[in-house]
């Protein structure tokens, strides 16, 4: 069943109902459960994996704040166990989680949230999977020179299955690529109600997606982001 969101405030494109299960970071993001109560789910991201495409496996945990967040100045830093997610030794497990980010929240609108976190260790130090604490010090350590950050990710849709939407049943293979990148219509594109709905999401929430286009083979499909500045942590 599907259950679509309410209107969004106005000046901002309503998202779909459906979105492809991506994330890169770490997130938190806060939805109202009373009068003047808002919840807060902290999701951390764990070491990525490298399949086709980069992925992140998630945890998350709820925290509940009364107002609502305008500010990541405004949120706590929090932790969880380590040793749980391979990011800390059992013996020193606490993983801090700290707040660089805040974005609305395009899935339940209002004053809902998402909060980009980075994770940090007891001893005061970045934990080894926060990348980018380092990236954003080289940003900010060289932010006279403008550098200009983007990035381009490929992804392909799979079936339950596990074989690529648009593929002839029983493990078949689709022609040789030609009408496929860039393409239009029925045949040579799958799913891109999908692909929409995630572009749609971006916008609302304010993320500097900068494209999207339907790649060589069906199923496979492409984002862009950027470019930006250095890393746009301040929202």
């Amino acid at each position: 069943m599907l259950i679509m969101p309410p209107a969004p405030p106005p000046g901002r494109p309503s998202p779909s109902s459906s979105f492809p299960p991506a994330t890169f970071w770490s997130w938190a993001e806060t939805c109202p459960v009373a009068d003047g109560a808002y919840h807060i789910l902290v999701i951390a991201a764990l070491p990525l994996r490298i399949v086709e495409v980069l992925v992140a496996d998630i945890l998350c945990s709820w925290q509940t704040v009364n107002k609502p967040v305008k500010s990541v100045d405004e949120l706590p830093e929090w932790n969880f166990d380590g040793s749980s997610t391979g990011q800390a030794p059992g013996g020193n497990s606490d993983v801090y989680i700290r707040p660089v980010a805040v974005f609305p929240d395009p899935l339940r609108l209002g004053d809902n949230i998402l909060v980009l976190c980075e994770t940090w260790d007891p001893d005061g130090t970045p934990n080894k999977f926060n990348y980018r604490h380092e990236a954003a010090r080289l940003m900010e350590a060289n932010a006279k020179h403008e550098i200009w950050f983007g990035l381009e990710q490929e992804y392909t849709l799979l079936a339950p299955d596990n074989w690529p939407y648009g593929w002839p049943a029983g493990r078949g293979y689709p022609g040789p690529q030609g009408p496929y990148y860039c393409g239009v219509g029925t045949g040579k594109v799958f799913c891109r109600d999908i692909v929409e709905a995630h572009y749609k999401a971006c916008l609302y929430a304010g993320v500097n997606i900068s494209g999207i286009n339907a790649e060589v083979m069906p199923a496979q499909w492409e984002y862009q982001v950027g470019p930006c500045v250095g890393i746009e942590r301040e929202r």
